[in-house]
């Protein structure tokens, strides 16, 4: 009996924990917020494009973001024809209950200003996201995975 009991516990608990992950690939229970898990310096690990499934991380490596506390975000891009580390400045939140990230990009103003990212895994070592880029003759959806990433005043 008591076999029993601890079997169905087990089992509605593993129902529970595996329900609770509003992301795609998890976690599926966190100690932490959400904002809390975004909270950092993300640098780009892999990245490719969903439909041909090609690697496309040459094209995103890089870029590297800071996201702070208080809602603000620093992007650094490294243009290897200057050698220099351009920085752009703006502010992120989560959006449609957590589920996307939201980047407003606004110093030095850029088009396009804004970035919605949906959220597929969110943890303190890995956010992974769709971002869907339009050109003017497609529209592509990538899956980039960030990991932590090296300090914001020197992150290449």
């Amino acid at each position: 009996m008591k076999k029993k009991v601890f079997l169905l516990v087990a089992i509605l608990v593993s129902l529970t924990l595996s329900s609770c992950s509003i992301y795609e690939e998890g976690p599926g229970i966190s100690f932490n917020s959400r904002k809390q898990r975004a909270i950092g310096d993300w640098q780009v690990d892999v990245a490719f494009d969903t439909e041909t499934e090609k690697d496309v991380t040459e094209d995103f490596v890089n870029v590297s973001y800071s996201l702070l506390g208080d809602g603000t975000l620093s992007r650094y891009t490294y243009v290897k024809s200057l050698d220099s580390t351009l920085v752009t400045y703006g502010l992120w939140d989560l959006v449609d209950s957590d589920k996307q990230l939201r980047l407003l990009f606004t110093d030095p103003p850029t088009w396009p200003d804004r970035d919605f990212w949906t959220i597929r895994r969110l943890t303190e070592k890995d956010l992974w996201v769709y971002n869907t880029i339009d050109s003017a003759t497609d529209t592509t959806q990538y899956e980039i995975r960030f990991m932590p990433g090296k300090a914001a005043t020197n992150p290449f």
